[in-house]
């Protein structure tokens, strides 16, 4: 088991470095709700209980997941960083072109008043 459990390593390794908050959300199992302890009696013979290892997997797969979704989470965020700047960019541009605009008017008109 030692040894299936060394090629996870990087990715436990790699999740418990993250500096996401992590959220924790409680939910009341049926032995919260009963008062009484969860037990192996909820399977019959028939049905495995799944193994530790398909547990881990379970538990890595969804680690890699997570660490997917987080990238993801981080490259989109940098891209509304990226479009709120070039937007105000422009804005700013047409600011000014609008203030160069209003100049030239203001010139014109000054022209015209004194030419009157």
């Amino acid at each position: 088991m030692k040894k299936s459990l060394s090629r996870y390593n990087n990715v436990i390794a790699y999740v418990a470095e993250t500096k996401e908050p992590v959220k924790t959300v409680s939910v009341k199992t049926e032995a919260a709700v009963t008062e009484t302890a969860e037990t192996d009696e909820g399977y019959s013979d028939e049905e495995e209980m799944p193994t530790y290892e398909d547990l881990l997997q379970n538990f890595i797969n969804t680690c890699s997941q997570n660490v997917k979704l987080i990238k993801e989470k981080k490259e989109l965020g940098d891209q509304i960083e990226d479009l709120k700047n070039e937007l105000q960019q422009k804005e700013e541009e047409e600011l000014i072109s609008i203030h160069r605009d209003l100049e030239e008017t203001r010139k014109g008109v000054k022209m015209l008043n004194s030419q009157a």
